[in-house]
C-alpha cells in the first residue's frame, strides 16, 4: 500500500502542475528528489499535502528525477492517466517472491504492463548516475531493446527501520497473445543449458545452448538489420558504462499452424531474474489453454513451491491490452512484439518478444574473480562473466548467428 499511494500523490501533482512540453530535462532535473511524509491522518500543510490512509504508521516517500522519467514515458507514448491506473488503481499486484540470488522482489501491475522491482542502495545510486546518458540513448534510439525504466522511488518505514527502493519498468511480455517458448540469452555457453530434468518439465525457461540444440532461429527478414543495429548500439552503450551479464529475453508466440502438440508452460521464477517473462492470460490460461498458465492462488499455496507463488486479482490481459506505450519501437508494433518475416518480407505465423534485461550489473572485482577461477576449467571466452567489451561483442555475434 505504501508505493501506490506515494505514486498516486506525486504523479497526480505533476498531472495538475505540469503542462505537456517537448523540451528535454535540464541538468538540474536529473538531481531532483521530491520528498513527502504520509501520516495516517493525512496532512493539509503545504507542500506536504497528503491524503489519510489505513496504515497504522506514517511513512516517507521519495520520487527520484520525476521530470526525467515523465519525459521517458512521454517519449514512448505512455498515457499518464493509464500509468496511474495500472499502478495505483483499486487492484492487487501480482507478486513474485524474492530471487534467491539477489534477494530482491518482483511485482507486476494488475494488467501486466509494468513490473516493479526492489533495488539495493548501490543499484539505485548506479542508475541515477547513468540516467543522463540513459535518457540520451533512448531518445536517440527509439527502437532500443533495453529495459525502459519509467520511475524510481523509495519508501521509508521508520517503525520497521526499513527503506525499500524500487524501480518501475515496462514488461517485455505485455501482450494479449500467449507466449509459448521463452529463452534467456547471454551469448555464453558455460552453464547455459537446461538440465535433462528441466527440459522434461513444461515450465522451463531455456538458455543459449538450448536455443541452438532446438534449432530455433529468430526470423526477422528485412528487419534483421535493424535488430542487429539496435542490439549493437545498446551493447556498446552498456559496455561503455562497464555493464555486463545482461540477457536478451526472447519470447515466442507460435502461430496457428504450430499449435498441434504444443506444450502449455507455467510461470516460474528462475535464475537471472527472468521472472519478468511471465504473462497474464486469465481464466483461459488457468484452464490449460495454449500458452503460459497462471495457477490459482489455492493451487499455488498448496504446491509448496515458493518460487511459483502468485497473488490473485489479475485481469485478463487481452481485455486490458493497450498499444499506447509501444508506439515508438518497431519491435513492439505487432501486439507488443514483432512478426517473424521471410527474407522477402512476407509475414509469418510467429511473433517474437524481445528485450535486454538485467542492465545494472557492473564488471567488478567479484566478476573478474569469477572469470579467473572458472577459467581454469572452462574457456574464459565462453564464461558469462567476461569484460564488458568482450561481452558486448559476443552477445551481438551470438544473436547474429541465430537470426536471419
Amino acid at each position: 500500500q505504501h508505493h501506490p499511494l506515494g505514486i498516486r500523490v506525486t504523479q497526480g501533482r505533476r498531472q495538475i502542475s505540469d503542462a505537456p512540453d517537448h523540451h528535454d530535462p535540464t541538468d538540474a532535473d536529473f538531481d531532483v528528489i521530491n520528498k513527502l511524509k504520509f501520516p495516517p491522518e493525512g496532512s493539509n500543510h503545504p507542500p506536504n499535502i497528503t491524503p489519510p490512509h489505513r496504515l497504522a504508521h506514517a511513512f516517507k516517500f521519495k520520487d527520484y528525477a520525476p521530470n526525467v522519467f515523465r519525459k521517458i514515458r512521454q517519449h514512448f507514448g505512455v498515457n499518464e492517466a493509464d500509468y496511474m491506473l495500472s499502478l495505483c488503481g483499486d487492484f492487487n499486484f501480482i507478486e513474485f517472491v524474492a530471487n534467491s540470488k539477489s534477494g530482491q522482489f518482483f511485482f507486476y501491475s494488475h494488467d501486466g504492463r509494468y513490473m516493479i522491482k526492489t533495488q539495493t542502495k548501490a543499484e539505485g545510486k548506479f542508475l541515477r548516475s547513468l540516467l543522463p546518458s540513459y535518457y540520451a540513448h533512448l531518445k536517440a534510439n527509439p527502437s532500443s531493446l533495453m529495459t525502459r525504466f519509467y520511475g524510481m522511488h523509495r519508501v521509508e518505514m521508520k517503525h520497521l527501520n526499513r527503506k525499500m527502493r524500487f524501480i518501475i519498468m515496462s514488461s517485455v511480455f505485455y501482450t494479449p497473445l500467449p507466449v509459448h517458448r521463452m529463452f534467456d540469452l547471454k551469448g555464453s555457453s558455460v552453464g547455459r543449458s537446461a538440465t535433462r530434468e528441466e527440459r522434461e518439465r513444461p515450465n522451463v525457461v531455456m538458455k543459449d545452448n538450448d536455443l541452438e540444440m532446438d534449432a530455433v532461429t529468430v526470423n526477422l527478414g528485412p528487419r534483421r538489420g535493424v535488430f542487429l543495429e539496435n542490439l549493437r548500439s545498446d551493447s556498446e552503450w552498456l559496455a561503455g558504462h562497464n555493464i555486463m551479464d545482461y540477457s536478451l529475453l526472447l519470447g515466442i508466440h507460435q502461430g496457428e499452424q504450430r499449435k498441434e502438440g504444443m506444450r502449455t508452460v507455467s510461470v516460474q521464477l528462475t535464475e537471472g531474474e527472468v521472472v519478468r517473462q511471465s504473462r497474464l492470460h486469465g481464466d483461459a490460461a488457468a484452464a490449460g489453454a495454449d500458452g503460459i498458465r497462471i495457477r490459482s492462488a489455492t493451487e499455488v499455496r498448496n504446491s509448496g513451491t515458493a518460487a511459483e507463488r502468485l497473488i490473485p486479482g489479475q485481469r485478463r490481459a487481452s481485455a486490458a491490452y493497450s498499444t499506447s506505450d509501444n508506439n515508438q519501437s518497431v519491435f513492439n508494433a505487432d501486439s507488443g512484439g514483432v512478426y517473424e518475416r521471410s527474407p522477402s518480407g512476407a509475414k509469418g505465423a510467429d511473433v517474437y518478444f524481445l528485450g535486454i534485461i538485467d542492465i545494472l550489473q557492473q564488471y567488478n572485482a567479484k566478476k573478474a574473480a569469477e572469470n579467473f577461477f572458472k577459467g581454469f576449467k572452462y574457456d574464459r571466452r565462453e564464461i558469462s562473466a567476461v569484460h564488458p567489451k568482450l561481452y558486448a561483442e559476443r552477445f551481438v555475434e551470438y544473436m547474429s548467428k541465430n537470426s536471419k
